[in-house]
């Protein structure tokens, strides 16, 4: 069975650092944060097989988008599976306790905006080879014309 490749948001990979750092430092706990990290190593390597196991979340602020959602450990991934480009994009991960599904919307609509500029770039370009790694970096690069002016 081929298996998908796999990005993560700048939203969701600040996600993970700052759970990471939290567990390894705050609470002293480097083990804890090793095996997390494993896990969602894991869990993402299994989406990229299986893009559909997650569940779909039902929210009123994201019809249209096909967002799914995982457990790993005590968190909940989010997560969308682009057919097109065979890429499962991570959208956010959060801690069970903080999750609430009608608070969604704040939890997903930048990692979704995010994912929307990055399919209206490769719309624009009209080049459906663009990588991942090249749709990242024409964000990345909109983002610092934006900036500068």
């Amino acid at each position: 069975m081929a298996s998908n490749s796999f990005v993560f948001t700048e939203k969701a990979s600040k996600d993970l650092e700052e759970i990471l750092n939290y567990i390894s430092v705050e609470l002293a706990n480097f083990m804890a944060a090793k095996l997390l990290f494993e896990n969602i190593e894991k869990t993402v390597n299994l989406l990229c097989v299986f893009p559909e196991s997650g569940n779909a979340v039902k929210n009123e602020y994201i019809i249209g988008q096909n967002v799914r959602k995982i457990a790993v450990n005590n968190y909940l991934l989010y997560y969308l599976y682009d057919s097109i480009k065979k890429c499962i994009i991570i959208l956010r991960i959060v801690y069970v306790r903080r999750n609430k599904e009608k608070n969604i919307d704040k939890i997903t609509i930048d990692a979704l905006n995010t994912f929307d500029k990055a399919r209206d770039i490769s719309e624009a370009n009209d080049n459906s080879e663009m990588t991942l790694d090249e749709i990242n970096e024409e964000i990345r690069f909109a983002r610092l014309k934006k900036k500068k002016n």
